[in-house]
């Protein structure tokens, strides 16, 4: 059942449809504007299964928002925070898996691109494997 559940929130990432949990972390909200039948029927089919997945993910957002401002800062990431953004990163792939972790990565990284102008991936001089066009 958590494969199907994995799976919904992959097909929502790739969307760009990020699920939020409300303050007290037992209910998911939705955009309105894509908040259908079918998603609200699969959203109370899975919730049980959602919400251990949903409070991994925004913590994961999380990291990788404070991340992705410290590599757009004039230091850059230090060895040290590298190295506890790296394990942090294994841990989560763990726990969300390869695909879902890629996919809330992806959203996340065009989410901050499109708010802060600087890619993540291409910070550092690194190639740059989005195929959305933006500056380098």
């Amino acid at each position: 059942m958590e494969q199907r559940a994995t799976a919904l929130l992959v097909d929502l990432c790739r969307s760009g449809v990020e699920l939020r949990l409300t303050r007290d972390r037992r209910r998911i909200t939705a955009p309105a504007r894509v908040l259908t039948p079918d998603l609200r029927e699969a959203l109370t089919a899975h919730q049980s299964e959602l919400l251990p997945l949903l409070c991994l993910v925004e913590d994961y957002r999380g990291l990788l928002r404070k991340t992705f401002t410290r590599l757009g800062g004039r230091r850059g990431l230090a060895a040290e925070e590298a190295g506890r953004f790296v394990h942090e990163q294994t841990r989560y792939m763990d726990e969300l898996g390869p695909e879902l972790l890629a996919s809330v990565f992806g959203m996340v990284a065009r989410a901050w691109r499109e708010s802060t102008g600087i890619c993540p991936w291409c910070v550092g001089g690194a190639t740059c494997p989005d195929p959305l066009p933006h500056a380098r």
